[in-house]
């Protein structure tokens, strides 16, 4: 899909960025005929007040590949790992200024290991700063700051500016 979205991108560049939205959470976004077994633990505990909301999450998942039984080999992690382990830690914050405005904080660390014919292990954190308001009746907007950075073998950092507008019709 991105070599139509964004056919500049050379293909290492590609599978960079479809490996990364992957490890960031949008797991559904990728589609194969590749068979796993994973196994995810998570809790999380909310503390709610008058204006302030704080969340601490933790997750473990363990994703084992089986593609023997499928015959095909899916370019993404399990082709160069049997096993993918990730441990994650999150907390967030929001705060309402007032009843139309809204400040968001957040952290997210993760460790992610994968083991079998190659092994690797990619550590990532990401801080994020925003604020949210309700621009009308039906309209609210946001901008938010994201940074982040990945240690290991797919090392980089990010910073990220966000506007967004939406409206309800």
């Amino acid at each position: 899909a991105l070599t139509s979205l964004r056919p500049d991108l050379s293909e290492l560049e590609r599978s960079r960025l479809a490996l990364e939205a992957y490890r960031n959470g949008s797991r559904d976004a990728v589609r194969s005929n590749a068979y796993y077994v994973q196994r995810s633990v998570g809790a999380s505990w909310t503390i709610d007040g008058v204006r302030n909301t704080l969340t601490l999450s933790v997750q473990r998942s363990d994703r084992n590949s089986l593609d023997t039984l499928s015959g095909f080999r899916f370019g993404g992690e399990l082709e160069n790992y049997d096993r993918v382990s990730t441990r994650s830690a999150s907390l967030s914050f929001s705060h309402r200024l007032s009843g139309f405005t809204t400040l968001n904080a957040g952290y997210v660390h993760s460790k992610s290991t994968g083991s079998g014919s190659a092994n690797d292990e990619t550590t990532r954190s990401i801080a994020r700063l925003g604020v949210s308001r309700r621009l009308g009746a039906n309209t609210d907007g946001g901008l938010t700051y994201r940074h982040t950075r990945a240690d290991g073998s797919d090392a980089y950092t990010e910073n990220a500016v966000t506007a967004t507008l939406g409206m309800r019709f």
